[in-house]
């Protein structure tokens, strides 16, 4: 450090514990649990080390490492108290010619041993890769060991057979959460079919289970079960706030916005199989969410949502891929005569396109392998525009969006300056690659020969061959 006056020495040691502890907690991102080994450094640091190291654990994935701190844990209660974070994976061995060899969930598994110890301050636990047997012996474990501070579960589910201790217990599964009264948010996913949505409905239809009054999150990436009923789900999670679906069937929306917790603030959803005959809901569905403010819709045809979405409060409104909002019914909703009064949002992110910055290497080989024809890269690369949507006509919504006081952003946006920004990265890529190989054939090829000229004393200032 300097001063007017001169140098003035000055150590790590001399900053508060709270930038020291912002300093680590970077380098523990950055490098893992190596940085354990500057808890040997001094006795100034080494609590604040195993505080940011502690603070999030990754068990699984190396089965001698987890070992190691399982047995750690198990012996020292003061490091099992800095535990906050906790992820959970299968142990995965390569072996020769490059297979791969993933252990089950099973007594010896490190983290079947690391739960039989209590984490005092355990508030998000992540399990990923299993089965539903699996998922029923942690979770028990879990109520059983830890103190119900959790805040955050996620539950990645794998394909297993449903033997007949999962079909005894299948019912205690859903009051395991129960037992969690602080849970808050809870995230089930699969790619799997069929899907463990048995393992949440199944047993619900028809028979008393706790609701879990705490929960204002669930985000369930799995297919929805055509046999669900949802005014359980309203029962279920009664202060429901966010719920996110990825696979909701067109013929079971409406059933959904009928009977969604009234409570919600926030409503995402894909829709599976989208088909034009669906009809248009009559109901004004959203009227029945009067807190409902950010509506995110993944495949829904426009025309079936229209008439409640004009008259609704919501205030974001997300259009997503496959949407079918063309310019027309989107200018409609920020400037027509029935626009969405709340309507303070609007992320678009129905098209996209590569970023040719960020994928400059993939613009150079298109470039190298299409016979030197720049046009055909360009058609390659760009935004595809769904039906009834242009780069004219979305300059024509966002220019009526401003003048409403709609904030716009998205990938739709960053698509109408696209070719402006591919022309600039592709004459700067022809020039570099001219100057460092001292081989002008390429681009002069694609600009030609003054085109190529011009193009070098913009990106480099200098003549192409001086």
């Amino acid at each position: 450090m300097t001063t007017g006056t001169g140098r003035i020495k000055t150590s790590l040691l001399s900053l508060p514990d709270e930038l020291l502890s912002a300093i680590l907690s970077e380098v523990v991102r950055t490098h893992g649990s190596r940085t354990a080994t500057l808890v040997s450094t001094c006795r100034r640091l080494a609590p604040i080390v195993r505080q940011e190291v502690y603070w999030e654990l990754r068990v699984g994935n190396d089965e001698a490492q987890s070992d190691v701190l399982s047995e750690l844990c198990a012996n020292r209660p003061d490091l099992r108290r800095l535990v906050r974070v906790l992820h959970v994976e299968r142990p995965i061995q390569e072996v020769h010619e490059r297979k791969m060899i993933v252990y089950d969930y099973i007594d010896v598994h490190p983290c079947i041993k690391l739960l039989h110890s209590d984490f005092p301050a355990l508030h998000t636990l992540s399990v990923y890769q299993a089965t539903p047997i699996d998922i029923f012996t942690i979770l028990s474990r879990v109520a059983a060991t830890t103190r119900p501070d959790i805040r955050k579960l996620t539950l990645q589910c794998a394909p297993g057979s449903v033997d007949s201790v999962y079909k005894r217990h299948k019912t205690i599964w859903w009051h395991f959460l129960a037992r969690l009264p602080k849970l808050e948010r809870l995230t089930i996913t699969t790619s799997h079919i069929p899907s463990p949505d048995e393992i949440l409905f199944e047993h619900v239809n028809g028979r008393a289970v706790s609701p879990l009054p705490g929960l204002h999150s669930l985000t369930l990436d799995i297919p929805m079960p055509r046999t669900v009923k949802t005014p359980e789900l309203a029962t279920l999670c009664p202060s429901l706030k966010s719920l996110q679906l990825t696979c909701v069937f067109s013929a079971d929306l409406e059933s959904l916005l009928r009977n969604a917790p009234t409570s919600l603030t926030q409503l995402t959803f894909w829709i599976c199989s989208p088909t034009r005959a669906t009809l248009p809901l009559q109901d004004n569905f959203l009227a029945r969410l009067p807190r409902l403010e950010r509506l995110c819709l993944h495949g829904v045809d426009a025309a079936v949502l229209l008439p409640s979405i004009r008259t609704s409060h919501i205030k974001h409104l997300r259009i997503s891929v496959n949407a079918t909002f063309t310019d027309e019914i989107l200018l409609d909703l920020v400037d027509g005569p029935m626009h969405m009064k709340y309507l303070k949002v609007l992320q678009l992110d129905y098209t996209y396109g590569i970023d040719p910055w960020a994928n400059c290497d993939l613009v150079l080989a298109h470039m190298r392998q299409t016979q030197f024809n720049l046009a055909r890269v360009k058609a390659e690369l760009s935004p595809k525009w769904p039906p009834g949507c242009s780069r004219e006509g979305l300059r024509t919504v966002l220019d009526a969006a401003r003048q409403m006081g709609i904030k716009v952003y998205g990938t739709a946006l960053d698509c109408l300056d696209w070719s402006d920004r591919f022309d600039e990265l592709s004459e700067r890529l022809l020039v570099d690659d001219a100057l460092a190989s001292n081989n002008y054939t390429i681009i002069e090829r694609h600009l030609g020969k003054e085109g190529a000229e011009k193009a070098n004393v913009r990106v480099s200032g200098r003549d192409l061959r001086s």
